[in-house]
């Protein structure tokens, strides 16, 4: 049995939209006061957004993905571009996903943010949909 190309593509959007949902969900729960003033519609916006951001940079494991976007709820969507450490980890060609993310976490927690020392990752519940 063979997948087509279109079989694929739909296959990959359901999970793009399962994720998307899934993050919405999380992110209601682990960063209410960062996301209150946003709609649902908004707030899947930003999340698709970041996925992008995220796969642009090479960071494409779930997990990682997750990570990213939890971090971007803290620090602001708009983070890659004013947040200096940030964006040159994002653009050290040295680093693959999980390293990016490694370092990320570790200079957030250096920066002893009031939020949480590293944001958590979607539980197995949430990443089993």
């Amino acid at each position: 049995m063979r997948i087509r190309e279109d079989q694929m593509a739909h296959f990959a959007a359901l999970a793009k939209r399962s994720f998307t949902e899934r993050m919405l969900r999380h992110l209601r729960e682990l960063a209410p006061d960062e996301v209150a003033a946003l709609t649902d519609s908004a707030l899947r916006g930003h999340i698709e957004a970041s996925m992008d951001q995220a796969r642009d940079h090479d960071i494409t494991m779930e997990s990682d993905v997750a990570t990213f976007i939890v971090m971007l709820a803290y620090l602001g969507w708009d983070a890659p571009g004013r947040v200096e450490w940030l964006r040159t980890t994002l653009r050290d060609r040295e680093l693959d996903g999980s390293g990016k993310i490694r370092t990320l976490l570790a200079a957030y927690e250096a920066m002893g943010s009031a939020t949480t020392a590293a944001p958590p990752e979607p539980t197995e519940e949430e990443q089993d949909g």
